[in-house]
């Protein structure tokens, strides 16, 4: 029976975790059939018989031994991957404990997200956390995984790779990247993390930088604390860095466009047969100059949110054009814990915008330094000219 359903706007997004971890919750095929399907006897014309013969023949010729629950599990995932839903996956009880544990910022890891590059098919850093075992090893946005403890992991899905990232909290892994042509090797201690989503600091007398890193976790506590205890130091204008912030949870970012938008709609999920539901946002909002800073892995809620801000013209979107993906998932639990990842809806921005594939286009154009898209430790500095142009036209706002 299919139980809790969460809406996600996020890009293929992962914070390499690293817990102890064991198969949980079997996963009965035929829990996927509650539509009305009866197994027939074990014979060709049981859509499932292949499936079930695959089963007995790896049990009895594996080289390991191996489980039901083993198989079933794989089978589970192998079945989400066969839709061709990239965004899909299946989660076991034990993987989605630890997926929430990652959500809430309390985890053990290495201190990275990463994105599926849609380019080279890599997974690509995006966000690598301040005081990290990332961050010490000298590891980079930009960067991508290239292998595991010498394994090498370019063929590999992303559980396979979340796999092999696991550990315990002290252990070391080597990981290698590809850095702009250049590989290199980093060995990293695991360690015991708490990932704060925002950071904020006053930039000069009457102007905040706010930066969002993901719209999961503590976020929207963070942005509206942060807001206002800018306004209290007299903050007349912000800016907000939406840049490699790839998404997160449907109802985060509803919390912080509502703070943003003017009354009126502020996401409209589509399902297949075109029905719609809606959030609105209150006629209560800042109405204060705003710039925001977004860039190519700036994805899906990161997306909603510059896209409402440009619709309503609330603030200016400066940068590059976004990631540009358009359709939402749900969880949805089973009875033992497992549960399904699955693309059910597309969403539309506050003015009825699609992104999907097209993402938002800035209203002033400034592509990224070489030198700050080598080191985006630089970002938000005087070396950041997209950060400085966002200052620039803030101060002309705030005149």
């Amino acid at each position: 029976m299919l139980k809790k359903r969460t809406v996600i706007l996020g890009a293929i997004v992962l914070i390499l975790v690293v817990a102890a971890s064991s198969s949980a919750g079997t996963f009965a095929i035929i829990k996927l059939l509650d539509a009305g399907y009866t197994p027939q006897d074990d014979t060709p014309e049981d859509p499932f018989f292949r499936l079930k013969d695959i089963m007995s023949y790896m049990k009895a010729h594996s080289l390991e031994e191996l489980t039901d629950q083993q198989l079933l599990d794989g089978a589970a995932k192998g079945m989400v991957w066969g839709s061709g839903d990239v965004y899909g996956a299946y989660f076991t009880a034990d993987e989605y404990n630890e997926f929430q544990q990652e959500e809430e910022g309390n985890y053990v890891g290495i201190g990275v997200s990463v994105m599926t590059d849609t380019e080279d098919s890599l997974l690509t850093i995006i966000q690598v956390y301040r005081d990290s075992p990332a961050e010490k090893a000298g590891m980079k946005p930009g960067d991508k995984l290239v292998s595991v403890d010498g394994e090498d992991i370019a063929s590999m899905d992303l559980d396979t790779v979340v796999n092999l990232v696991r550990g315990e909290e002290g252990t070391q892994i080597t990981i290698g990247v590809n850095r702009r042509g250049e590989r290199l090797e980093m060995v990293i201690t695991r360690a015991a993390l708490v990932a704060d989503r925002a950071e904020w600091k006053m930039v000069e007398d009457g102007i905040a930088y706010i930066r969002l890193y993901e719209f999961s976790g503590n976020c929207s506590l963070q942005f509206h604390r942060f807001l206002s205890d800018a306004i209290a130091q007299g903050a007349r204008g912000f800016i907000l860095d939406l840049r490699n912030n790839p998404g997160g949870g449907k109802d985060i970012v509803v919390e912080i466009a509502d703070t943003l938008f003017p009354s009126g709609p502020i996401i409209y999920l589509e399902d297949r047969d075109g029905k719609q539901a809606i959030d609105h946002s209150d006629a209560n909002y800042l109405n204060m100059p705003l710039v925001v800073l977004v860039n190519g892995y700036s994805a899906s809620a990161s997306e909603l949110l510059a896209g409402g801000i440009q619709d309503y013209g609330v603030g200016l979107i400066i940068g590059e054009t976004t990631f540009g993906k358009g359709v939402a998932q749900s969880f949805h639990r089973f009875d033992d814990g497992a549960v399904l990842k699955m693309t059910q809806e597309r969403y539309l921005t506050g003015g009825g915008r699609s992104v999907q594939d097209v993402g938002v286009v800035p209203d002033i154009e400034v592509i990224l330094s070489e030198e700050v898209e080598a080191d985006q430790l630089l970002f938000a500095t005087v070396d950041d000219n997209q950060y400085m142009r966002a200052l620039e036209e803030l101060r002309r706002m705030i005149r």
